[in-house]
């Protein structure tokens, strides 16, 4: 992933898939409880809904929070970078930067994602991208995500912004809490091959990805280093879809929040 200005942002957003209802029918009997969502001006069906699902473009959404942001912190200081796959899309958005001394600068923002096939509402939660290392870590637990299903026509904008607003009025403390918790994993430590035998046990990582993480790492390592190595695979791993490698980033993340806990539990930090 390598973030970009946004006016190549702007260039990406053009370039996302166009969608479009149809009408569904059997045997030559119109469904009137659904309908179809396919590429639009052809025919090729990627999803079939309720009447109740209201159709909304990547573009729609990405190009709200986009200008959203640069109304709020100004266009120089946003960057950002864009995939797709099949009926899912996700903006990765950022627009502060954090230096941490004796560690690297960071850009802070948000992952705002949308699909057109009801399997994914339009959600927002924490982002951040090392730039030392190029690898994005998603924050879940210090932050309320907001979800915006795709109900309720043109309703859906005001209760989007709102929640929008909402995001960025809390982002400082939330960007406090996160950088809090990754300050906290500097400060335990683990056996590598024991995080890396849970990741590949639970979430069948293959045999290259575990090697090529496992040389990264010290045997005994800070759960923080263990976390930015894991993370720095799945963000730069092109061999899987981007649906893929978010959700491998989430797991990760629950992987090492989870263990620092345990360990907070038993009464240790070191070992």
């Amino acid at each position: 992933m390598k973030l970009v200005s946004i006016d190549n942002l702007f260039r990406f957003l053009n370039t996302l898939p166009h969608f479009e209802e149809k009408d569904l029918y059997v045997e030559g009997t119109r469904v009137r409880d659904f309908k179809g969502i396919a590429y639009a001006g052809t025919n090729k069906i990627v999803a079939i809904v309720s009447n109740k699902y209201n159709l909304v473009q990547h573009s729609q959404v990405f190009e709200f929070a986009i200008n959203t942001i640069v109304n709020q912190f100004g266009e120089n200081n946003v960057y950002g970078w864009i995939e797709h796959y099949k009926t899912r899309a996700y903006l990765f958005l950022t627009f502060k930067e954090i230096d941490i001394e004796n560690d690297s600068k960071y850009k802070v923002g948000l992952l705002i994602t949308n699909s057109v096939d009801s399997t994914l509402s339009i959600w927002t939660t924490l982002f951040n991208y090392r730039e030392v290392c190029s690898n994005g870590l998603i924050e879940r637990h210090n932050i309320i995500t907001i979800q915006n299903k795709h109900l309720g026509g043109t309703n859906l904008w005001s209760r989007l912004s709102s929640r929008f607003n909402i995001v960025l009025q809390q982002f400082d403390t939330l960007v406090k809490r996160h950088f809090d918790t990754l300050e906290e994993l500097k400060n335990i430590v683990a056996p590598s091959i024991e995080i890396l035998e849970t990741l590949r046990r639970n979430y069948k990582v293959s045999r290259k990805a575990y090697y090529t993480i496992m040389r990264k790492v010290n045997s005994v390592d800070t759960l923080f280093n263990i976390y930015q190595a894991i993370t720095n695979y799945y963000t730069n791993n092109k061999s899987r879809n981007i649906t893929s490698r978010v959700e491998m980033l989430r797991k990760t993340q629950e992987l090492i929040y989870n263990y620092a806990k345990a360990k907070a539990m038993s009464g240790g930090t070191n070992g």
